[in-house]
């Protein structure tokens, strides 16, 4: 059976030690000067600023090389309009974000990965988000092409989702995956 191509971005399932996601994140500003759209599941890195009142600033990672602090999980209401679901670009914004390094991410992969494959380091795909009307999707995948031992790859791929609807010897694939390169994390080079 073939997998629908249907990418969410990044989406926490549970913690490393098996405990649920709860949906718990940390509140983290984007400035007006960051110009990509931002939609639940897109992975943020540090901006190195922070607004006005101290809250730490995010940006959209911008190549797949990037050190990530996690996925957006959600938005502080922006109250001249309440019914957007993402972060307009060039808009100053909250976000909230997953920004554990012990998070499990479910993920859809853009090219066959195998069950062999578990263990090894994949990066993720930099698309833009879909926007349609008041509503944005990620883009965001794991790139089946980067999987290899490379120690500064993204994401360590951990298992499979395990659904009916997932057929693992098929592009579009739902994977688990943790964190590989992680701001939160030890003996991580500071953001200037």
């Amino acid at each position: 059976m073939a997998n629908t191509n249907k990418p969410i971005g990044f989406r926490p399932v549970k913690h490393l030690n098996g405990s649920s996601f709860n949906g718990q994140g940390n509140m983290y500003f984007v400035a007006a000067g960051e110009a990509n759209n931002i939609a639940i599941g897109d992975l943020v890195k540090l901006s190195g600023t922070a607004d006005a009142n101290g809250v730490a600033g995010v940006t959209r990672i911008s190549a797949a090389g990037d050190v990530y602090l996690g996925a957006v999980i959600g938005f502080k209401p922006y109250p001249s309009d309440l019914t957007k679901n993402y972060r307009p670009a060039s808009t100053a914004y909250y976000v909230y974000v997953a920004d554990s390094p012990d998070v499990v991410y479910e993920v859809q992969a853009n090219a066959v990965v195998n069950i062999a494959d578990v263990g090894l380091n994949l990066d993720p795909t930099v698309t833009a988000a879909t926007v349609t009307g008041n509503t944005a999707v990620s883009n965001m995948q794991l790139d089946g092409a980067t999987k290899a031992v490379t120690a500064t790859l993204g994401f360590k791929l951990v298992g499979m989702a395990q659904r009916e609807d997932n057929d693992i010897t098929s592009t579009n694939a739902k994977w688990l995956v943790i964190p590989n390169r992680h701001q939160n994390a030890n003996a991580v080079v500071g953001i200037a």
